[in-house]
């Protein structure tokens, strides 16, 4: 496939691209729409990640942050408190709950999934699994 693809770019940009010009404005536009849809997916693969992290376990958030170093993820190295923003967030639209318990008198809150954040995970899983399929139906090897 790739070889049918070899100077396409060159002949778009002699032929149908030869006298199209964005404006300056048009480019920022389109750049500003490009990075707000890299943070949306972005902030939603971290959510994927808490929630695939909290399936069936009740954490405290240091906790969660030293599971997902310990996974290599360090979105929330520099900045601890931006992982409660999430974990807070998620809380409030009932996707997780939260319990204070005391553990050798220290007060501690204990995240987990509601009904609803199982749910999500469990579409995403499904919906990983169907990509996953996709991918080796019509790349022809694993993914």
């Amino acid at each position: 496939m790739e070889h049918r693809l070899n100077g396409l770019k060159e002949n778009l940009n002699n032929n149908v691209f030869k006298n199209f010009v964005f404006s300056e404005d048009r480019r920022k536009a389109v750049n500003e729409t490009i990075k707000t849809k890299k943070e949306k997916l972005n902030r939603d693969g971290i959510i994927l990640l808490l929630l695939h992290t909290l399936h069936g376990r009740f954490m405290t958030g240091f906790e969660i942050l030293n599971v997902l170093q310990e996974k290599g993820d360090c979105t929330f190295k520099e900045q601890e408190c931006g992982l409660y923003t999430f974990l807070h967030r998620l809380e409030n639209k009932g996707i997780l709950c939260s319990e204070w318990k005391k553990i050798n008198n220290k007060n501690c809150k204990y995240y987990s999934l509601t009904s609803k954040g199982r749910w999500i995970v469990s579409l995403a899983n499904k919906k990983e699994k169907i990509a996953l399929i996709s991918r080796v139906r019509f790349e022809g090897g694993p993914a």
